[in-house]
């Protein structure tokens, strides 16, 4: 049996032989009870699940042993649930869940609910039901209406050559989504190429929305909030603070040059790392796009141009994305996998080396039909 096992079938912490139901609900419940801190007098609610093919009998096992394990511990149980309430198909096991309750959490956890999968107390009756008001997430409401006539000009990554560089991006992304999602698969939930072609797909539409004569910075806005609105996955939180932090880099300027281009990268890998908080080594994106910055700073510093600085930094992506392989995992889905994520390449550090591939590749043409 698989212990940590994901709903969508992503691997867990450690693969042992089978055994009895009090056995799996002590391994299950001991790491609960130390991380909740539970002690003589504290409530918890408690949910037994099954995920699709295990009896319920077999869930009610489970229960009693968490109940007696409860009661040496002198934690009262307010409320329990067993039964099927987060499944997959023709999937076999169980997971255990624990929520340490205070007067608060109480009073929301016995407030009256009735949905498909769940039923609380007694559902409202009588009266209209009130219509649900569509809240749209936005990180762009402090959006400032840019003076044209000050910015810098000088620099040949017009707006027009970056949206050209998106597109590139968008493709590489689009070719590469099933590999993305490979790759994801053994070590995560097997869906960051699809997450991060919906994102694009969604960068490619607000881009034919956004005005003409949109600046870099008011595009990047807008690909954020294409990612924030259409990525539910961490991807969609991640790029959308990297592109409103690109974005404010490069305010001051209508195009960019390779100085401006590299702060621009600089500005993806600080909104990544503002928003994920994530280091270099923790086997993530930063394994790619920090080296990447480097590589840029270090071409950039020798004289380099637009070109030539997205070029190192794509170099600079791919050597260290393929190092990360050897790397254990510190942060994300696969951080639970501990030894076992080494050998297995990170899907958003090679996500992110495709679409530097893509951008480097794409500014010499780009910029070459432009002259």
């Amino acid at each position: 049996m698989e212990i940590g096992m994901g709903i969508h079938g992503e691997p867990g912490v450690e693969r042992i032989p089978a055994e009895s139901a009090d056995n799996v609900a002590d391994r299950l419940l001991l790491p609960i009870l130390e991380e909740l801190d539970l002690r003589t007098g504290d409530k918890v609610g408690v949910l037994v699940n099954g995920l699709g093919s295990t009896t319920l009998l077999e869930l009610y096992l489970l229960h009693r042993r968490v109940v007696e394990l409860l009661n040496q511990r002198g934690v009262a149980i307010h409320a329990s649930w067993v039964g099927e309430y987060c499944t997959s198909l023709d999937m076999e096991g169980a997971s255990i869940t624990l929520l340490k309750l205070d007067d608060d959490l109480q009073r929301w956890l016995d407030h009256p609910c009735e949905t498909p999968a769940l039923r609380v107390g007694a559902a409202p009756t009588g009266g209209a039901a009130m219509p649900r008001r569509k809240t749209v997430r936005s990180i762009t409401s402090d959006r400032q209406k840019i003076d044209r006539n000050n910015l810098k000009t000088d620099g040949n990554i017009s707006p027009e050559t970056f949206r050209g560089l998106k597109k590139a991006g968008a493709d590489a992304i689009f070719t590469e989504s099933d590999r993305l999602s490979a790759l994801d698969g053994e070590i995560g939930d097997g869906d960051h190429g699809v997450t991060m072609e919906i994102g694009w797909k969604a960068v490619m539409s607000s881009m034919t929305k956004s005005e003409d004569q949109a600046t870099i910075s008011e595009l990047c806005e807008d690909i954020a909030e294409a990612f924030l609105e259409a990525v539910g996955a961490s991807a969609g939180p991640l790029y959308a603070a990297a592109f409103q932090a690109a974005g404010k880099a490069v305010s001051d300027r209508l195009n960019l040059d390779a100085a401006s281009m590299v702060a621009w990268l600089n500005g993806l890998h600080d909104g990544i790392v503002a928003r994920g908080g994530a280091s270099t080594g923790d086997k993530t994106m930063i394994d790619a796009w920090a080296p990447a910055i480097s590589a840029a700073a270090v071409q950039l510093g020798n004289g380099g141009t637009t070109v030539e600085c997205l070029s190192a930094a794509a170099e600079g992506a791919r050597e260290c994305a393929d190092a990360a392989k050897g790397m254990i995992s510190n942060r994300g889905r696969s951080k639970k996998l501990g030894q076992r994520s080494a050998g297995h390449v990170d899907p958003g550090a090679e996500s992110a080396a495709v679409l530097l591939k893509a951008w480097s590749q794409a500014a010499p043409h780009l910029l070459l039909n432009r002259d």
